[in-house]
This record gives structure tokens, C-alpha cells and sequence, in this order.
């Protein structure tokens, strides 16, 4: 199955997977979690932006903060409301992007800075 531009084709979900390797965590069974409360996963990526991703990837979006993700989630599952779990490991949101429109500039951005401020670092000091 390919990717068209911007957007998956109907791939496996055991396949939508950071290049890194770190799956999405399936969602917890019945017994912990009822099928009826919406649940988002709440993680970092690789660069430090924040993830807010639907348990079933249908709904997602990256922000600049933490708290912006987990208002996401909460404004995708008015008025019922819904669970979040917060992730320690970095993940990739491997759907469309219905969060900050701005980061993938902000990740360039941020990345240049990271790249120029090693740079920076690296410069022996001057008396």
C-alpha cells in the first residue's frame, strides 16, 4: 500500500510505527477503560513538540506545549469528555496533522537552532 501525497493510504495499524521503532500502545481492555470514554495518547516526538493522538489513530494533531495537546483532546471529544495518557517516550504522529499548523516550520526552525547552537557551543572562547 503506498502513501499518497500528504496523507496514509489504509495501512495495518501494527505498521504505523515512528521510524524509530516506538509503537502507539494499543488501548486498554474494557475492564480498565469503558469502550464508550474517547482516549487520547499524550506524548513527545523526537524535537520536543507534544502529540495528541485518538487510542484508534483516527484523530491527531502536534503542538507547540502539552497543554495544547491535552486541549485538543479535550475539544475532539465534547461534550462527553474523555481519558489521556501521558507518554514518556517520543512518538511520531503518523496521521494528518489537525493540530498547530505552524510546527512543521517551527520544527525546521528549531532544528537550525539546535544545529547553529552546537555550533556555538563548540567555538573555543576568546579572552
Amino acid at each position: 500500500m503506498r502513501a499518497t501525497k500528504g496523507k496514509l493510504a489504509q495501512v495495518p495499524r501494527q505498521l504505523l510505527v515512528e521510524p524509530a521503532g516506538v509503537p502507539w500502545p494499543r488501548r486498554p481492555g474494557p475492564d480498565i477503560l469503558s469502550e464508550s470514554i474517547p482516549l487520547f495518547f499524550i506524548s513527545p516526538d523526537s524535537d520536543g513538540f507534544w502529540i495528541a493522538c485518538e487510542s484508534d489513530l483516527r484523530i491527531g494533531g502536534i503542538f507547540v506545549c502539552q497543554c495544547s495537546a491535552i486541549r485538543f483532546a479535550e475539544r475532539r471529544a465534547e461534550p462527553i469528555g474523555c481519558a489521556t495518557i501521558t507518554l514518556s517516550e517520543p512518538h511520531a504522529l503518523t496521521i494528518n496533522n489537525e493540530g498547530n499548523p505552524f510546527v512543521p516550520q517551527l520544527r525546521s526552525l528549531w532544528r537550525l537552532v539546535k544545529r547553529f547552537g552546537c555550533k556555538l557551543r563548540c567555538l573555543p572562547e576568546q579572552p
